[in-house]
């Protein structure tokens, strides 16, 4: 009874952390009621697995075997698309579990001393997790991402040559097996921390974006009242010239005058005029930005008064979708760029297309970013694509035409 009920809770102290970490499905009753059936009846097949005289032999790599996928699987079940996440978490946890075990075995020849020991580290070890927790990957790195991975397979692979080398003393894993402990609470602290300011330092630029737009409609204002002040001036020195024009029955140079102030066209501070105070500074400072570097940008906006996004949601999709058009712009001669949005009974509908002189899904499928600086800039789209999938909306690129077209249905 005992050889169960040892694997069965260090077994399901590794799924309550993973529970904690990762993002819920279900309620959190539910949940943890599942997740202890679970890992009882998978822990019991996975023991009698391993006890076959068949498998005895290598019966130590097909529990850990198990354990991984297992683990996996309830992840895929229980949590919403967080697989890639719970995957070096997983690896992470089962080398706690191996030093756990090795050292309160070590220490004590009691059964239940030894497991009063290991549920006192795995408790301080779900504490841990807790507190060092990455919720998603939406602005980890693939580099990122391949540290936490190969550290945790690292550290495994460390503590195996140690078990090996001390095969013949097991005594001396009394300390091996804390140092391995640490060492592992060392790199999660070490990885986690590094994610954890990364994704602040992008949250930051996202929320510098928002700003930005109320900084420009705020400047965008202010020229239009100077503007008006401008226009005041000069207004009634046109006036005064025309009535000397006329009284003098100049109609010929009063014909050119008025012609000449009829046709001209207020080039700058023009304001988009949405229902939405947040579109219009976004897209009256895109089209001015536009503009200064000689690209056509038309917009056609027609919203309710509720948008189904936050403002900082509407700030990201918007600053991302155009800068990446303004961007492949520049390199074009016939330079034409036109946004999109329409919005009705909850839903929003986002096009942005931008004109290009060649096939963008045949050259860059991955759309990756060409700037120096891509780890910054790369992250645009990945951040677009989180916000589409938390509001269950749908990404949709290619080309129509001479166009590069992205379309958000949110």
């Amino acid at each position: 009874m005992w050889e169960i009920i040892e694997p069965v809770t260090k077994y399901l102290f590794m799924l309550f952390a993973l529970q904690s970490i990762l993002p819920n499905r279900f309620n959190r009753a539910a949940e943890t009621a599942g997740t202890f059936l679970y890992g009882v009846t998978v822990m019991v097949i996975i023991n009698q697995i391993t006890k076959l005289p068949s498998l005895m032999l290598y019966s130590y790599f097909i529990f850990l075997t198990l354990l991984l996928f297992t683990a996996l699987l309830w992840a895929a079940v229980f949590t919403k698309d967080s697989l890639k996440l719970a995957l070096p978490y997983i690896c992470f946890y089962i080398n706690f579990i191996l030093c756990i075990r090795v050292f309160s075995e070590s220490i004590t020849n009691s059964n239940l001393l030894s497991m009063g020991i290991a549920v006192l580290f795995l408790a301080m070890t779900n504490l841990f997790f807790y507190k060092n927790r990455i919720t998603e990957l939406v602005y980890v790195t693939r580099t990122q991402y391949g540290v936490f991975l190969v550290s945790a397979c690292a550290l495994f692979v460390s503590y195996e040559l140690w078990r090996e080398f001390f095969s013949i003393e097991p005594n001396r894993m009394l300390w091996a097996a804390p140092c391995h402990y640490c060492m592992n609470l060392l790199m999660l602290y070490l990885v986690t921390t590094t994610v954890r300011e990364y994704q602040e330092v992008i949250q930051l630029g996202v929320i510098s974006k928002k700003r930005e737009a109320e900084l420009a409609e705020i400047d965008v204002h202010a020229g239009l009242v100077q503007q008006c002040y401008y226009i005041r001036h000069e207004f009634k020195n046109i006036c005064f010239h025309m009535q000397v024009l006329l009284k003098e029955k100049k109609y010929e140079e009063l014909d050119k005058l008025i012609a000449k102030y009829a046709g001209e066209k207020l080039e700058y501070h023009d304001v988009v005029n949405t229902g939405n105070r947040l579109v219009d500074a976004l897209l009256s400072q895109k089209i001015r930005e536009a503009r200064m570097h000689g690209i056509n940008i038309v917009t056609k906006v027609l919203l309710s008064e509720a948008l189904p996004l936050s403002d900082e949601e509407v700030s990201t999709v918007l600053t991302n979708l155009i800068d990446n058009a303004m961007e492949a712009s520049e390199k074009e001669t016939d330079r034409d760029i036109r946004v999109e949005m329409t919005s009705a009974k909850g839903l929003l509908q986002v096009t942005v297309r931008n004109k290009v002189s060649y096939d963008v899904m045949e050259k860059n499928p991955d759309l990756r970013t060409t700037k120096r600086e891509a780890r910054f800039h790369g992250i645009g789209l990945s951040i677009i694509r989180d916000v589409v999938k938390r509001h269950n909306g749908k990404m949709e690129y290619g080309m129509n035409g001479d166009y590069f077209v992205v379309n958000l249905y949110l």
